[in-house]
């Protein structure tokens, strides 16, 4: 829904919501047990995909290294 339409207590909780998402994984390390649930959950609800979660979190480096292993 776009944020004109919602309202602002909506607003907020989307806000409040979408940062303890983006908190939860940046405790996390990329190799970390929970990781893959943490992305899949935080881009379900922001709609955004895996690379965007990958390049706010800083893990592009990482990333790379994780296709080599697969």
């Amino acid at each position: 829904m776009p944020d004109s339409t919602r309202s602002k207590a909506a607003q907020r909780a989307y806000l409040e919501r979408r940062n303890e998402l983006w908190h939860k994984l940046r405790l996390l390390e990329p190799h970390d047990a929970g990781v893959e649930q943490a992305m899949l959950e935080l881009g379900e609800f922001t709609g955004q995909t895996r690379a965007q979660i990958v390049q706010g979190l800083g893990w592009l480096e990482h990333e790379s290294d994780s296709q080599e292993v697969l």
